[in-house]
């Protein structure tokens, strides 16, 4: 049984986002900050352990969908209907 190439770098990609995210808890800063060092970090910048570009590329764009879909879990609603002045 041969193993995809990605999940070797899914992994890593995995572990070094929750190493970053304690990281950014003990120091008490919000987990998006750590998020994007742990995508400096891993990419070509520093260590170079993605560089791939089309393949950083689809897992930026991917990473903004559950950016965007865990800010709109976030959001209340009531709450954006009393600032926009809706009834």
């Amino acid at each position: 049984m041969q193993l995809d190439p990605i999940i070797p770098l899914l992994v890593a990609t995995i572990l070094a986002l929750a190493l970053f995210g304690l990281l950014m808890r003990v120091a008490r800063q919000p987990l998006l900050i750590g998020y994007v060092l742990t995508g400096f970090v891993i990419g070509p910048a520093v260590f170079g352990l993605i560089t791939d570009l089309e393949m950083m590329s689809r897992l930026g764009a991917a990473g903004v969908v559950l950016l965007l879909f865990f800010i709109g879990m976030a959001v209340h609603v009531r709450l954006h209907h009393e600032l926009c002045g809706h009834t």
